[in-house]
């Protein structure tokens, strides 16, 4: 099974899809959860070993 540590959900604000469902954001519950709608801009930086995220807001 896959433990993502860190999760990226690229959705616009208000979509009218309803993204994302509420069943996705709870099955990512245990990583850091970052979305578009809400920081903004996303940025993942690594230096291979490390990871940095920098978000817009």
């Amino acid at each position: 099974m896959v433990k993502p540590q860190v999760a990226v959900i690229s959705v616009g604000m208000d979509n009218s899809f309803g993204h994302p469902s509420p069943e996705v954001v709870s099955r990512l519950s245990s990583t850091h959860l970052y979305r578009t709608d809400q920081q903004g801009t996303i940025e993942l930086i690594t230096d291979g070993k490390r990871l940095w995220v920098k978000t817009e807001r």
